[in-house]
């Protein structure tokens, strides 16, 4: 993991833990005038810091420049090497939904079109929040395979500028957002 990108999630973790510990929001319990069920309230009592904020959003922002790079890289190879400037505009890395809509990114569009051949978008539909679990060893066989031209089992070639492309061990926590509104509804 990039150093710049470990510094994001320890300011954040340092800041979000200093704001957790001065117990930023109550929750309540009250009944409703439907039977059985019960409204939860949370409220927030302390707002969450500008800081925190701003760390989260230079993260997000790297990140979707960091995968821009990537499809900027997949497309200058499919082309080789030159790339008009409506070519480089137009690189961009898809999120989509499903795979109808990851497919209407390229197919909508005339220079990704050509841009992208069908290994290109198999490397970026293995990251796809519609993919299957187990991306992490797709896209490390798809980059692979790009780096070396397209020729399986041979030495790899690096790329310019380098793409590492690791598995990381994602562990996910889940922190209550509060807010002044009725959030959920669930039976006792």
């Amino acid at each position: 993991m990039p150093a710049r990108a470990l510094k994001h999630i320890r300011d954040a973790d340092s800041v979000a833990s200093a704001y957790e510990s001065a117990k930023p929001y109550e929750m309540r319990r009250e009944a409703t005038d439907r039977p059985g069920e019960v409204a939860f309230r949370f409220r927030l009592l302390k707002p969450v810091p500008v800081e925190l904020l701003t760390i989260i959003g230079d993260a997000i922002h790297n990140m979707r420049s960091s995968l821009d790079s990537v499809a900027f890289e997949l497309a200058r190879q499919q082309l080789g090497d030159t790339m008009t400037d409506r070519q480089e505009r137009a690189a961009q890395f898809p999120i989509a939904q499903d795979r109808a809509g990851f497919d209407d990114f390229f197919d909508s569009h005339k220079f990704r079109m050509q841009m992208y051949g069908q290994r290109e978008r198999d490397t970026m539909r293995c990251v796809q929040p519609f993919a299957s679990k187990g991306g992490g060893s797709c896209v490390r066989r798809r980059l692979g395979y790009l780096a070396r031209g397209g020729v399986p089992h041979q030495r790899t070639r690096p790329l310019e500028p380098p793409i590492e492309c690791r598995q990381a061990q994602a562990t996910a926590t889940a922190r209550l957002v509060p807010g002044p509104r009725l959030l959920d509804r669930r039976r006792p």
